[in-house]
């Protein structure tokens, strides 16, 4: 194996040290490939795949590599085509994009190629705006929802661009392709017997089913977020004036008003649960069943 780069900033092993072998997994994946070498671009280079060098180097360990083999080239679709895993490789290495994220980039291309081929195309990249569309008509005939083919066709937005960007193509087929109309639905809300039901579950003879109903109060009455509610200190509420403040998103600060049920909910619990599951204090309003 050569050795990797060189680039200023990393360390060299030294001469006398043993050459690490090559992980199993990528012997298997480069038995008809080149082995692992680094290229004069920096980057760590198995097949058509190519790694940051620094990536490698920092960890000082193939098995690194072998991960990384495993996403982009182990996951390869026995129908899928070269053009199909050039692109998700790019993906990769650009927008370090997540395992489930290309799989499902690579679900929806390799079933348009399929489908292409069943209309006498073998090439994904030689498809036409009309066998595009024969495609998005199929998808209409199998009932698909919208927004799965609102993301299909996303999918092939991507593909096509970088094609065009690889100057493989001339034209991007899918450029009058436009995306389907998806209908905004709107959020379910409880019924008052299912908020009343809500607020009464808890056991209000415990410290613990207090600390819930004070919770449940206080997020009904202000409309806080979840994490908002969570990480509310005590120094946040002003029960004198009714508001709580609130840091949200983008680490804004907002003052919420707060009703006079859920602020005697608040006062009942600091009163008679708090001091039990937070007996050496501290700043949590809501602390968890271990007083964190």
């Amino acid at each position: 194996m050569s050795a990797l780069v060189d680039r200023p900033g990393l360390k060299k092993k030294s001469a006398s040290q043993p050459a690490q072998a090559v992980p199993a997994a990528v012997q298997q994946q480069t038995r008809d490939k080149q082995i692992p070498k680094a290229s004069s671009a920096g980057l760590f280079v198995i097949g058509s795949v190519g790694f940051p060098v620094f990536a490698v180097a920092q960890s000082g360990d193939l098995e690194k590599v072998s991960q990384i083999c495993h996403v982009c080239v182990m996951g390869s679709h026995a129908n899928s085509t070269e053009e199909i895993n050039s692109y998700l490789e790019s993906l990769w290495l650009e927008r370090g994009l997540a395992e489930n994220t290309l799989s499902a980039y690579r679900r929806d291309l390799t079933d348009t190629a399929n489908l292409l081929q069943t209309l006498g195309i073998n090439q994904i990249s030689a498809a036409g705006e009309g066998d595009l569309l024969e495609v998005l008509n199929d998808r209409d005939k199998r009932q698909l929802s919208p927004r799965s083919t609102a993301r299909w066709l996303s999918t092939l937005k991507g593909f096509y661009r970088h094609l065009v960007l690889q100057q493989k193509i001339v034209v991007d087929p899918t450029y009058q392709i436009h995306h389907p109309k998806l209908g905004r639905t709107l959020p379910s809300a409880l019924s008052t017997d299912q908020v009343e039901a809500l607020l009464d579950a808890p056991d209000v003879d415990t410290p613990l089913g207090l600390r819930d109903r004070a919770m449940l109060e206080i997020l009904y009455a202000s409309g806080l977020r979840i994490t908002e509610l969570v990480t509310l200190e005590l120094t946040n509420v002003n029960q004198r004036q009714g508001v709580i403040r609130v840091t949200g998103k983008g680490n804004k600060e907002r003052l919420v008003p707060t009703g006079e049920a859920a602020l005697d909910w608040l006062a009942r619990y600091l009163h008679d649960a708090r001091p039990e599951l937070l007996p050496a204090g501290g700043p949590m309003l809501f602390p968890s069943r271990r007083g964190r």
